[in-house]
Parts: C-alpha cells; sequence; structure tokens
C-alpha cells in the first residue's frame, strides 16, 4: 500500500504503465483520485490491514474510502471472532462492507489470513460466510490455501494472491490455480512490471 510523499510518482507510472490497479493508504486517496481519473488504472486502499477494528469504525471508513475515489476496498477478516466461532456477526460485518461498496459501484476484497489451526475448516466457513455476505473478492498470501478458496468459490467470489515479490512460482502458481490476479506489494511499478513480463513468458502456451 502506497503513501507518503512517493505516492504521486507510483500513480503516475501506474498510469503510464496500464497497471490495473494501484493500492494508495487511505490519507492520499483524494490526490491519487485526480491522478488516475480517466484512465484505465483503478483505486484501491485498505481500510483495516489487521481486521480488529469494530464494524462501525469498518464502516466509515470504507464509505470514506470510496466517497473519495477508491474502488477497491479490502479489509481482512475479523480473525478473533471467527476463532471464538462468532460467524453471524462476522457475517453480518461483511454484508454490511459488501454492500457499501456495492451502492458505490466498487469491489468488497476480503483478506484471509493463514489459520494457524483447523484451516481447511476454516477456509470453508469464511467461504461460506463470503458467499451469504457478497464478498467479490478474497486474498490469500498462500498458494494453497488460494486454490481450495477457488474450489469453495461456486462462482461467488474471485480469488487472489497476495505476495511481496513478483516471482516466478507465485505468478505461474497462481495462474495455475486459476487465481483472478496477483497482488504485489511493490513501491517501483516499472520494475515489478518488467518482471511480471518476463516470468510470464516462461508459462506454457
Amino acid at each position: 500500500m502506497i503513501g507518503g510523499a512517493d505516492f504521486a510518482r507510483t500513480c503516475a507510472e501506474a498510469v503510464r504503465l496500464r497497471l490495473a490497479a494501484v493500492t494508495i493508504v487511505p490519507a492520499d486517496l483524494d490526490d491519487a483520485a485526480r491522478l488516475v481519473r480517466d484512465t484505465p488504472v483503478t483505486l484501491a486502499t485498505v481500510i483495516d490491514p489487521a481486521g480488529g477494528a469494530t464494524t462501525a469504525v469498518k464502516q466509515y471508513a470504507a464509505r470514506d474510502a470510496l466517497r473519495r475515489g477508491a474502488r477497491i476496498v479490502e479489509c481482512a477478516i475479523h480473525a478473533r471472532r471467527m476463532l471464538s466461532r462468532e460467524f453471524r456477526s462476522v457475517e453480518s460485518e461483511l454484508q454490511q462492507l459488501a454492500a457499501a461498496c456495492h451502492e458505490a459501484q466498487a469491489i468488497f476484497r476480503l483478506a484471509v489470513p493463514r489459520w494457524e489451526s483447523n484451516a481447511e475448516e476454516f477456509e470453508i466457513l469464511t467461504a461460506r460466510l463470503a458467499r451469504r455476505a457478497g464478498v467479490d473478492a478474497l486474498s490469500t498470501d498462500d498458494l494453497a490455501s488460494a486454490q481450495r478458496l477457488l474450489g469453495l468459490a461456486r462462482e461467488g467470489y474471485r480469488v487472489y494472491l497476495r505476495t511481496l515479490t513478483a516471482n516466478s512460482d507465485s505468478i505461474l502458481g497462481a495462474r495455475a490455480a486459476g487465481c483472478a490476479g496477483v497482488i504485489v506489494a511493490s513501491e517501483t511499478p516499472e520494475n515489478l512490471l518488467a518482471s511480471l513480463v518476463s516470468r510470464s513468458s516462461e508459462a506454457p502456451g
């Protein structure tokens, strides 16, 4: 997620390179929206990376981000409530956030953690809650988890793989698994795009 002094340069490079999206910290959304207006680049933001904020705080943050130009809003699932099996509370929160995004014709993306225990059970529960709540996409940093979540999607959501580096394993693995895309944490879009182009050429077909 880009912010601070470099966000304007990063937005300009994203537009020039025609990247699908650029993720900006909420504080810089107003200026970033002006920089990517009338371009193919979608403006994304993360409102609660840890997922532990209250529903009211998340609702306010989501609506504020949407009002200021974000068209992809990501929030981490409330892991403590999941582990406490407070599924109705989690589902209600997801429904409210998805509804706020859909009212603004935006995408709501849910970040899923690596569960330390009973991972497959919690992935099944997460998939069920996401489908019922109208979540548009899930993101995970684990390829095996992405594959399982895709198998549970029933066309209810898309799955993205998060990675810190654009390496061949993550890019080609995500493609083979059927992921909708790869979310790479990079503040140098030009280097990132060159890496992606180079590695995508390694894929068969």
